[in-house]
């Protein structure tokens, strides 16, 4: 049966008459019509749905373009000139209509990246390699332990799968596996194996009101130096401290080794340096690199200009600072098959209203809600809605605009304001120097009436 359907349009003929074709066949062989498994990518096949959901799905979400072999709608996997399987080891040992060249492929670009990062802990680059080496089970050719469990790593992100999912999902496939099988029966005992990539993390133990992080200086505190609050759980209806529980953990993800991980990759090597070497610069708009805010930190600092590969974030990153140091570390560029200094600069923050006032400390609610405008913002509440908002637009138009004289139209009165200067950093400065920012939840409630009415 034609599956190229699943690779067209979803609004395509040919994807509707695909779907329909697949219902079709679901139906023949499905034993409870409202029960069958959806291969859209949400549900990869974990779920079953009534025939109408399915549908729904496969044109909302589309199918899983993967699924060539409708396997879980008992579809046969074996050639119909090919005897009946006699027993387990004979089944597994069935030549595979399928390429491996790719996953090998993969799997050497994982361990060439994972050398280059396991120098100083060479026991765990040769656990690594040994699963890297290792058949899935007693005899397979296919699948070693690392190529199946990046399989199962990507059919995780492709299909969104909560971690409960993908652990009974590893479970399911071991029990299906001949007996002695490599695969992890759990997302915590596959995720050990990837440790040597450089997916590690670090468990920062906080305070249960967000006051202070345990670290550095605290790191040997046992309470709050803020709230007094036991950094310690305490046992069950009981005021006894369990030692060495902590009451709150932060999983910081440190963004570094991530950014080196980039360039261990070829093809992202490649694309990450795109716009030095292959970008059409015409004066047009094209690229990020054609806004001023990419030329503006060409210019202040011309050292990192100069080195192609330093990167420019789009995203709001604890430890990067453009304005104070720009700090490097080493990395390995696979592309180019040598070492250079990585820095970065936060260049841009992409965010809602809401989420802009956290990032910069300012009040986007209220009478003076507009980041802009400030304190001349032009705000009305009303009287009966109690709520307020924000006139005095037409202050934006130019001098002479049609809309800045009509009054019927608007709020009876003409506009004449010329529209509000925004502050300059010296003036922000002056405005926000000298407030003493207290953290965690506990001091909000005092916070808020001792700053009642102001509006800073």
């Amino acid at each position: 049966m034609d599956r190229s359907w699943m690779l067209k349009d979803r609004r395509s003929k040919d994807y509707e008459d695909g779907v329909e074709s697949f219902l079709n066949f679901a139906i023949i062989h499905a034993k409870d019509f409202q029960s069958i498994r959806c291969p859209c990518i949400m549900c990869g096949n974990l779920k079953k749905q009534p025939l109408r959901e399915i549908k729904n799905h496969l044109f909302c979400k589309g199918i899983d373009q993967s699924y060539q072999t409708w396997t879980w709608h008992r579809e046969p996997t074996i050639n119909a000139t090919s005897r009946p399987c006699v027993n387990e080891q004979e089944f597994f040992h069935q030549e595979v209509q399928t390429d491996s060249l790719n996953v090998t492929l993969d799997v050497a670009e994982m361990i060439e990246a994972a050398y280059n990062d396991c120098t100083t802990n060479p026991d765990k680059f040769k656990k690594l390699l040994e699963d890297a080496e290792k058949p899935l089970y007693p005899g397979c050719t296919k699948y070693t332990k690392l190529s199946a469990l990046e399989n199962f790593f990507n059919f995780k992100a492709g299909s969104q799968i909560s971690n409960l999912w993908f652990s009974n999902l590893l479970k399911m496939f071991g029990d299906m596996l001949p007996i002695s099988n490599e695969l992890p029966s759990s997302m915590y005992e596959a995720g050990k194996t990837f440790a040597a990539l450089g997916m590690e993390y670090e468990k920062i133990h906080a305070c249960p009101f967000d006051c202070v992080l345990y670290r550095k200086e605290l790191k040997d505190e046992t309470s709050c130096p803020t709230c007094q609050t036991s950094r310690w759980k305490l046992k069950k209806n009981s005021t006894e401290v369990r030692t060495s529980v902590p009451a709150k953990v932060l999983w910081y993800f440190s963004p570094i080794p991530r950014f080196r991980k980039m360039y261990n990759s070829i093809e992202t090597a490649e694309n990450l340096t795109w716009h030095a070497n292959e970008r059409e610069s015409d004066g047009l708009l094209r690229h990020p690199a054609d806004s001023l805010s990419w030329k503006l930190v060409d210019n202040m600092w011309p050292d990192f200009a100069a080195e192609p590969r330093n990167l420019r974030l789009a995203l709001s990153t604890d430890g990067i600072n453009p304005h104070r140091s720009l700090s490097s570390v080493e990395a390995y560029d696979a592309y180019r098959r040598e070492c250079f200094s990585l820095k970065a600069v936060l260049l841009w923050t992409i965010n809602d209203l809401p989420a802009f006032g956290n990032l910069n400390g300012c009040k986007v609610k209220g009478f003076y809600a507009c980041p802009v405008c400030g304190e001349q913002t032009c705000s009305h509440r009303l009287k009966h809605g109690k709520k307020i908002i924000y006139r005095g637009h037409r202050r934006f138009l130019s001098r002479h605009h049609l809309y800045r004289k009509q009054k019927k139209a608007f709020n009876g009165e003409q506009e004449n304001r010329e529209p509000p200067v925004p502050l300059s950093g010296e003036e922000v400065l002056r405005k926000v120097e000298g407030i003493e920012t207290v953290w965690g939840k506990k001091n909000k409630g005092q916070k808020s009436r001792d700053g009642a009415g102001a509006n800073c």
